[in-house]
Order: structure tokens, then C-alpha cells, then sequence
């Protein structure tokens, strides 16, 4: 989901997630490599805002105006039914801070929504998983839910039990595809440099070509061990060999942070089920099962 603003312009819902509520420092390590062409700038409270044509003039846009035009869009296509949904709840991930939460709540007080409330991702994804996938659940089940997204790595088990899913254990954190995207886009920009003297970090419009192509061969070198990347770019036709491994090493500090996340959200799920349960509880559940990838959207679903 996205805004379409001129010269091309389009801002996307994952762009305003890793914004909104954020101040100028702390964005500012994500201008070069993120926010390319975007122009961010300070709102009157110091947090991000962006520049943007619009009708064919400059205005300054808050995130949280940009949120509530998303919202906004959002609640038309729940209004073309007979109902007009005017509260509703928001799912955020799980280590969205106080400032970031009263954003979001500033930006649909701007679209004309009540906020219910507020629900992390993977509760969402639990609740939603307990309807969907019944039949494959058993009273007591223990599922760890995955998701990494395009800002953000999210874990959280769950135990299903009488009807009811209780939230054992969570870990989310700042990690996500942007990240994996970058590594790629830099090593381009480094073999176009080496290769052909061109220097396409000077011009944010070829940096967000960049980053743009970057993001398309990371989704193609998930199907294929290697490819090539054929560009025309700066007056001049480039080709750059690419694979899988190299692109593996580039993000192997940010591969090596997964695991360990992910065993000591285990372990802290274990510990809970240990006080909840005392002498009955069983560490058998926690050996292992095949995980589930037949998902809609992305979320990975691995029973534990």
C-alpha cells in the first residue's frame, strides 16, 4: 500500500513505519542508504517529516498526515459496505515505542478514526492463526511465531490452551529486509565504482535506482544461486555478476543475529510455562516440529 505524489514520488507504508513518531536523529544514520529520494525535514515537534510535490508545489508533510491519508484510504474500502466503521484497532510491532504509539494515534485522530486500541503484529497473527488453522492445533499446542518484515524482526510464542492463546514469550527489534536490501545495494554501487569509475551515490535519484534494483535481485537470489545485474545508469550500460553466497556474506552480522534471538525467546517461553506450571510442565513440546510456510502475506508459523 502506497501514496502516488508527483515527479513519481511514492511513499510506502513500510517507509512511515520506520518514520512516524522518530525525531530527526535518530533517522539520521538512514538518509543515504533508506530514504533515498525521499527529503525528510523537522516537523514543529522536531520529528520526521518529508518534503513532497504535490499538485505541482512543494508542502511539507508531518508522518503522521501521511499515516492518516493511509488510514484514510484504508477506511473507504471498509465504508463501500452497508456499515461505517468509524473505531477501530491498529497493529503495531511489538517494540514500537510511547512516542511512536501516540503518533499513530495523532494520525488517525487526523482521518476521522477512533482508536480502540493497539495490538502487536504477532498477537494479531496469533488470533488470526487460532481461527484459520483450528483444525491443526491440539489443547496445549506451543507456536512460535516469525516474522521478518521490511523494518522489523518479530518473534513471539504462543501456547493455545482451552480456548484461550496466551502470549509466552516475545523478542522484536530494528532488523529487517531494508537492511538486507542495503548490504546488496552498497556492494553494487562499490562494484560500479571499481569497474566502471562511476560514482552513483552523488545523485539521490541513482541512489534510489539503486536501492530499487537492489530489492529486486535480493527477491530474485532467494529463488536462484546467481544472477546478473544489467543497468543503464548514468549515461551508461553497467553489468555486475551477482550470487547468493557473496550476498550471504554481506549479511552474515545480520544473519548471525537471528538464531540467538530466536532460542532466547524459547528459553523465556520455557521459564514461563516452568512457574505456570511447576512440576507438570513437559519440555518435550519445545523439541521441535516442520514449520508451516503456506501462509498469506509473509509470517513464517513454526510449531515448537
Amino acid at each position: 500500500m502506497g501514496l502516488p505524489f508527483s515527479n513519481g514520488t511514492h511513499i510506502h507504508e513500510q517507509d512511515l513505519k520506520i518514520l512516524t513518531g522518530k525525531s530527526m536523529e535518530q533517522v539520521e544514520d538512514m538518509r543515504e542508504h533508506y530514504l533515498a529520494p525521499l527529503s525528510p525535514c523537522p516537523d514543529f515537534h522536531n520529528h520526521v517529516g518529508l518534503n513532497l510535490a504535490y499538485c505541482g508545489e512543494q508542502y511539507q508533510f508531518s508522518c503522521e498526515e501521511l499515516v492518516a491519508m493511509m488510514l484514510r484510504q484504508l477506511a473507504s474500502y471498509a465504508e463501500k459496505g452497508e456499515t461505517k466503521e468509524t473505531y477501530c484497532v491498529l497493529s503495531i510491532p511489538g517494540c514500537f515505542t510511547k512516542q511512536q504509539r501516540q503518533a499513530l494515534r495523532a494520525a488517525a485522530h487526523i482521518a476521522g478514526l477512533n482508536i480502540s486500541g493497539f495490538i502487536n503484529d504477532l498477537t494479531a497473527a496469533a488470533l488470526v492463526y487460532s481461527y484459520t488453522r483450528s483444525s491443526n492445533l491440539e489443547d496445549g499446542d506451543v507456536v512460535l511465531f516469525v516474522d521478518m518484515g521490511q523494518c522489523y524482526f518479530q518473534l513471539q510464542v504462543v501456547e493455545y490452551r482451552e480456548g484461550r492463546a496466551t502470549v509466552l514469550a516475545s523478542h522484536a527489534e530494528e532488523l529487517g529486509g531494508r537492511e538486507f536490501t542495503a548490504r546488496l545495494k552498497r556492494h553494487l554501487e562499490s562494484e560500479i565504482m571499481e569497474k566502471y569509475k562511476l560514482d552513483v551515490t552523488k545523485s539521490s535519484r541513482n541512489v534510489w535506482q539503486m536501492t530499487k534494483e537492489a530489492e529486486r535481485l535480493k527477491k530474485v537470489l532467494s529463488t536462484i544461486p546467481a544472477t546478473k545485474f544489467d543497468y543503464f545508469i548514468m549515461d551508461k550500460d553497467v553489468s555486475i555478476n551477482v550470487n547468493r553466497a557473496r550476498f550471504e556474506e554481506l549479511c552474515n552480522d545480520l544473519l548471525v543475529r537471528i538464531a540467538p534471538a530466536v532460542e532466547k525467546v524459547k528459553q523465556a517461553a520455557q521459564e514461563t510455562l516452568k512457574k505456570q506450571r511447576g512440576d507438570s510442565f513437559s519440555p518435550e513440546k519445545f523439541e521441535g516440529k516442520e514449520g508451516e510456510e503456506n501462509l498469506a502475506r509473509v509470517e513464517l508459523i513454526a510449531s515448537i
